[in-house]
C-alpha cells in the first residue's frame, strides 16, 4: 500500500512538473537582454472576415509560428499574433515592429492571470503620424504589463501590402541603440 501511495504521489509530482515547464515554456522571458524575433513563442490566429475581437482572439484556437520573422503573406485577412511575456528586471520595456509599411497594427496588453485588458495603441499608414506613442517611422509601443512583470502582447495586424513582423523587445535604451545603427547607415549610405 505504501508503494503504491510513493508511486501515486511521484505520478502525481511529474504531472504537476510537466504542466509547469509547459506553461513556463511558453512564457519569453526578459532578463536584460534584447529580445530578437522569439522564435517558437509567436501563437497565431487568422481571421479571413475580420470580426474577432481580442477576446475572441485570446479563445480561439491558435497555431504556433516557428520562423524567426513571421511572414503571413498578401492578404486581406486580420492576422493575430499572441504572445507571453514575463519582465523578469521590472525595468521599462517597449516592443519595436521594424516594418512600417503595414496598414493597421493594434497592440493589446493583457493581464495574464484575469485577462483583463490594461492598455491598448493603434498605428499603422491608416492613421496619422502624430498620434503615435513615439515619434519614429517604425511601430514603437510601450509595454504595459501587470504588477508581477507579466503581460498577454496581442497584436492585430490588417495591410494591403506584405504582412510581415520583425519584432525586437528591450528597454529604451537597447531599442533605440538599434534606431541609431539603422539611422546612420540610412544617413550615410542612402
Amino acid at each position: 500500500m505504501v508503494k503504491i501511495k510513493n508511486a501515486l504521489s511521484l505520478l502525481t509530482f511529474l504531472a504537476v512538473t510537466s504542466v509547469f515547464c509547459e506553461v513556463f515554456s511558453q512564457s519569453v522571458r526578459y532578463d536584460g537582454s534584447l529580445i530578437v524575433n522569439p522564435e517558437g513563442y509567436l501563437d497565431y490566429v487568422k481571421d479571413e472576415k475580420g470580426v474577432l475581437t481580442f477576446r475572441n482572439a485570446l479563445d480561439s484556437s491558435s497555431n504556433k509560428i516557428s520562423t524567426g520573422v513571421p511572414n503571413l503573406g498578401v492578404t486581406t485577412a486580420t492576422h493575430w499574433l499572441q504572445l507571453h511575456l514575463v519582465n523578469a528586471t521590472h525595468e521599462d520595456l517597449y516592443i519595436h515592429i521594424p516594418y512600417p509599411i503595414l496598414d493597421e497594427i493594434e497592440v493589446y496588453f493583457i493581464d495574464p492571470a484575469s485577462h483583463e485588458l490594461i492598455s491598448s495603441s493603434e498605428s499603422g499608414l491608416s492613421f496619422e503620424f502624430r498620434n503615435r506613442e513615439l515619434d519614429y517611422q517604425d511601430f514603437i509601443f510601450p509595454i504595459n504589463s501587470n504588477s508581477s512583470g507579466e503581460v498577454l502582447i496581442l497584436i492585430k495586424v490588417r495591410s494591403n501590402s506584405q504582412i510581415m513582423l520583425p519584432m525586437r523587445i528591450g528597454n529604451l535604451m537597447q531599442i533605440n541603440s538599434k534606431l541609431f545603427v539603422k539611422d546612420h547607415f540610412f544617413g550615410i549610405y542612402a
